[in-house]
């Protein structure tokens, strides 16, 4: 076996084909689209090479076969604020050999403690954990838009390695049929009955103002998570933009309390009804079938990306008046008959516990990693701060 580190074309275009022979036999898996995975390592893209670095690598075997792939990088600015400092690994991909796999976590390892890190999370993502997080080991079905799918056999890769459970993310799902409005129902008309409180749909001609309301609430809400880096309305406007043409925008809910934004419910159309279709690619042709299969094929399912509420505005009903909020506007569209929510963690049970009292069950779990990379280092599972 070789590794090779990806710097030139070529071996970018390796990294980029692999899954493709990893799942040729797969029916359940949808391939990333390239340019989504392209733009994670590129360094004008990525607003995360500000304060952060990555490394990728390809593996070959003695016949130059590409046979597993993966990245390191490390966020400094999130370990300045962070007691840990922390070193990630993600975008793993690799046949069924055990010996190829610890060859790929080898080269992330060694990387990483030449950075004098000293814990590796994986597999993570280069950026936000809305996407590329969590190593699947539930629900090998329906994977999502910019969610992460692996074999089963991953699982024992990562446990035979070292790594341990570091947190665990559900995906939530819940029908029309299923889902308990009466239960919530008079929660949300006492809340809709306040004059201080109001929820407002997405207005795209107002970008700017709402990607200053999105970050001051993301930024409240997420600020107590570990190595939490503040995002800025030019990256979310950028995140807007791509996202155009599966956001509707009767299905984006805000929340304000005197005109003060404090709560957002972020639901997207699930892209993978579509990008089934394309095997990855956005040329001109598949960019018409986009088009296509996005304006003249009606959704079934609708994907809940982010939530979130101001600490200081929790448990005070706006949670239940944006999800109905919602929920009315689906029942307006007769096409779409479940809702996907994720990802909730193992750390917030009071988000689990509502997701239950909704109707919801769980439908995938996904996990993310920690190996300790210095023995002077005591693992914790994630906590949030208090």
């Amino acid at each position: 076996m070789k590794l090779i580190q990806v710097r030139n074309r070529v071996t970018e275009r390796d990294f980029l084909y692999l899954p493709r022979i990893i799942y040729q036999n797969d029916k359940q898996w949808v391939s990333h689209l390239d340019r989504d995975i392209k733009m994670v390592f590129n360094r004008e893209r990525n607003g995360y090479f500000k304060h952060g670095e990555a490394i990728r690598w390809i593996l070959y075997d003695e016949q130059k076969r590409p046979i597993g792939r993966v990245a390191a990088f490390i966020d400094h600015e999130a370990n300045i604020r962070s007691e840990t400092k922390v070193g990630g690994m993600g975008f793993f991909e690799c046949i069924n050999d055990i010996d190829a796999a610890f060859r790929l976590f080898d080269a992330c390892s060694e990387w990483l403690k030449q950075k004098n890190m000293q814990v590796m999370d994986g597999p993570i993502n280069f950026g936000e954990r809305d996407r590329f997080w969590g190593l699947m080991i539930e629900g090998f079905k329906n994977p999502s838009y910019l969610e992460n799918y692996n074999p089963p056999y991953y699982l024992n890769f990562f446990n035979s390695y070292g790594f341990q459970k570091f947190f665990e993310q559900t995906t939530s799902e819940v029908s029309k049929s299923g889902f308990r409005y009466e239960r919530f129902k008079k929660i949300a008309d006492r809340v809709n009955a306040n004059p201080d409180i109001r929820f407002k749909s997405l207005n795209p001609d107002q970008a700017d103002i709402f990607a200053e309301d999105f970050c001051a609430i993301y930024n409240a809400a997420w600020g107590q998570h570990e190595n939490f880096n503040p995002l800025s309305s030019a990256s979310v406007k950028s995140i807007m933009t791509q996202m155009r043409h599966i956001v509707i925008p009767e299905f984006v809910c805000f929340a304000y309390v005197k005109n003060e934004p404090v709560g957002f419910f972020i639901n997207i159309l699930e892209a993978n009804e579509i990008f089934r279709h394309l095997n990855g690619k956005l040329h001109w042709l598949n960019k018409l079938r986009f088009l296509f299969y996005r304006y003249f094929q009606k959704p079934t399912r609708l994907k809940g990306i982010v939530f979130g509420i101001k600490p200081n505005f929790q448990h005070h009903g706006i949670e239940t008046g944006m999800i109905m909020h919602i929920y009315e506007e689906i029942c307006k569209k007769p096409g779409v008959e479940n809702f996907e929510l994720a990802w909730v963690g193992d750390f917030n049970p009071k988000m689990q516990s509502l997701l239950q009292a909704l109707g919801c069950r769980t439908i995938k779990v996904h996990a993310t990693f920690r190996k300790l990379l210095r023995s002077d280092i005591e693992f914790k599972r994630y906590q949030l701060k208090k």
